[in-house]
């Protein structure tokens, strides 16, 4: 008799476990995708060289519960060289990117929420690579000439450019508030700090950036 009823109380919980209704047993999670550009300020012995640059910025992210989410970014920064350094090339680039990703704790979900504004704290962890390029001569022709020029005359002319490249450890932190513009759009206002850790130095960015955002519920 015992081991009927045992049999039975089995039977009972596992009906309960797998013959639950579609909505209970689903997952939604509401996915965020936000697109912008902002500025670059460069600090201490990077304000020396570099000047205010623009930057742009591509971000992802889970919100997995109503405070907590997860959200990685790519940020690519034109960085502006000071006139006074590398003054002896007649061309000079230089761009950097990061990676990162993180926590994100948030007031609220955008898709649940009808305040007129969500604020949040990102902390995220990724890599930055720098690249410096100086060129001696300024290439000629223009941009569709100089490849005609280069099939019509084949000759080998070695480079004059010098590229120098550069990875470290980033931490930054983000701070944001999005303006809702609508169920499923905001605009979204952030300040951010990287700090790059390189060959024992680190360096501190900061960027403020506007972004478009967007969020959808994803159903698992």
């Amino acid at each position: 008799m015992q081991i009927q009823l045992k049999i039975l109380i089995c039977g009972i919980l596992l009906a309960l476990i797998f013959c639950q209704t579609p909505e209970a047993a689903e997952i939604r999670i509401e996915s965020q995708g936000k697109i912008g550009a902002g500025i670059f300020f460069p600090t201490g012995q990077d304000g020396d060289v570099a000047r205010t640059s623009p930057a742009f910025q591509l971000t992802a992210g889970f919100g997995l519960r109503k405070h907590l989410g997860l959200e990685t970014e790519f940020l690519y920064t034109s960085v502006l060289i000071e006139d006074t350094e590398l003054s002896n090339y007649a061309h000079r680039k230089s761009t950097q990117f990061a990676l990162m990703g993180g926590l994100k704790i948030a007031s609220d979900l955008l898709l649940d929420s009808q305040s007129s504004g969500i604020g949040y704290l990102s902390l995220r962890a990724g890599f930055a690579r720098i690249s410096v390029r100086a060129d001696s001569e300024r290439p000629q022709g223009g941009w569709i000439g100089r490849p005609i020029d280069e099939i019509e005359n084949p000759v080998f002319i070695p480079s004059t450019a010098t590229i120098i490249r550069q990875k470290g450890l980033v931490l930054s932190p983000k701070v944001g508030f999005l303006f809702r513009m609508s169920d499923k759009t905001a605009l979204d206002l952030a300040a951010s700090t990287l700090f790059i850790f390189d060959r024992g130095d680190v360096s501190t960015q900061i960027y403020l950036t506007l972004s478009l955002a967007r969020a959808a519920w994803q159903n698992f």
